[in-house]
C-alpha cells in the first residue's frame, strides 16, 4: 500500500527579517530571499528532493564573493529566518522535520570557510554561524496565549519550533541547552498556568524535548559543567525546583521527571497522556541505565 503524501507547505508568504547589525535600508526582499525560499519549497514539497541535494541547493546560493562581509551575513540571516519560518509550518511529528535536521547537517559538510562576523571568527558551514542568534530571535516570540482564536496556531508552530530545536540538539549539531532548560523550566519549574489549553502546550513541547534530546540532556547532567555568572542567571531554576542549581544536574532531571508524569495525568487529551506516561518512561529508563 503506497504511503501517504503529506500535505503541502505553503511558504509563499514567509519573508525574512533584516539582520540585526544590516545596514541595508532596502523595503523590497534581497535578491537571495526567493532563491532560498525555492530551496526550501522544493525540500518540503518534492518528494524526489533528499537532504543532501537540499543542502548542495543551499549550498549554492552563497555570495560568490566570500569576503564581502555584509553580503555574506544578509544571506545568513535571511536563510536562517527562512528556515526557521519553514520549521514552524511542519508539524512537530511530520517526518519532514527530520529532513531540515538532516539538511542542515548536510550543510556542515559542504564547505569549511573562515569569516569574521559580528566581529568574532567562525567557519561557514561548519559552525553553522548566525542560526543560534536567529533561534534566540524566535524564543523571543513565545507565544502569549489568551484564550482568543488565535491560540491554536500559535501552539502548534511553538510545539514545532520546540521539535526543531530539540532534535538539532539532540543530534548535536547545536549546543541549545539554554533553549531546553527555559523550555523545561517554563512548562514543570513554574505554578501551571489555569487554562488546560496553556498547560497542554507547556506538556507538549516538554514531551518533543525529551523524545528527541533526553539522551543528550540526561548525559550532560550526569556530569555537570562548572557555569559562568551569566550561565548562572540564564540557567537558573524556577520557583518550584527549591534549592535546585542552575543549569543540568541529576536533581533536576529527577524533578522534570516526575512534575511531567504528575502534570501528564491530567492532560486534556488521552493522546497527550499517553504522550506525557510515555515520555516520563523515557527518563525513568535514561536514569536507571545511566546514559
Amino acid at each position: 500500500m503506497a504511503s501517504t503524501r503529506p500535505p503541502p507547505v505553503d511558504l509563499s508568504g514567509l519573508t525574512s527579517s533584516a539582520s540585526p547589525s544590516s545596514s541595508s535600508t532596502e523595503i523590497s526582499p534581497p535578491s537571495h530571499e526567493a532563491a532560498i525560499l525555492r530551496s526550501l519549497s522544493a525540500t518540503v514539497n518534492e518528494p524526489e528532493t533528499t537532504a543532501s541535494s537540499a543542502a548542495e541547493s543551499l549550498d549554492k546560493l552563497y555570495p560568490a564573493s566570500g569576503d564581502d562581509v555584509g553580503a555574506v551575513e544578509d544571506f545568513l540571516w535571511s536563510l536562517w529566518s527562512l528556515l526557521v519560518g519553514t520549521v514552524k509550518k511542519i508539524p512537530a511529528d511530520d517526518g519532514r522535520q527530520k529532513l531540515l535536521v538532516d539538511v542542515v547537517a548536510g550543510l556542515r559538510q559542504r564547505r569549511d570557510q573562515e569569516v569574521e562576523l559580528w566581529g568574532q571568527k567562525t567557519r561557514v558551514w561548519t559552525e553553522l554561524p548566525m542560526l543560534g542568534p536567529c533561534m534566540r530571535d524566535a524564543w523571543n516570540l513565545r507565544p502569549k496565549l489568551d484564550g482568543s482564536d488565535k491560540d491554536e496556531a500559535a501552539i502548534r508552530e511553538w510545539t514545532s519550533l520546540n521539535s526543531f530545536a530539540a532534535r538539532m540538539f539532540g543530534a548535536d549539531l547545536q549546543p541549545w541547552v539554554n533553549l531546553a532548560i527555559w523550555e523545561l523550566r517554563s512548562a514543570l519549574e513554574e505554578a501551571p498556568p489555569s487554562s488546560t489549553t496553556a498547560r497542554d502546550a507547556g506538556i507538549a513541547t516538554v514531551c518533543e524535548w525529551i523524545a528527541h534530546a533526553g539522551q543528550q540532556l540526561h548525559r550532560q547532567g550526569l556530569q555537570p559543567r562548572t557555569l559562568d555568572a551569566m550561565e548562572e542567571r540564564a540557567l537558573k531554576p524556577g520557583k518550584l525546583f527549591q534549592g535546585g542549581d542552575s543549569g543540568l544536574s541529576q536533581a533536576r532531571w529527577r524533578f522534570w521527571r516526575e512534575r511531567l508524569a504528575e502534570l501528564g495525568r491530567d492532560a486534556g487529551s488521552a493522546e497527550l497522556r499517553e504522550r506525557a506516561k510515555t515520555a516520563a518512561a523515557q527518563m525513568e529508563e535514561l536514569e536507571s541505565s545511566g546514559t
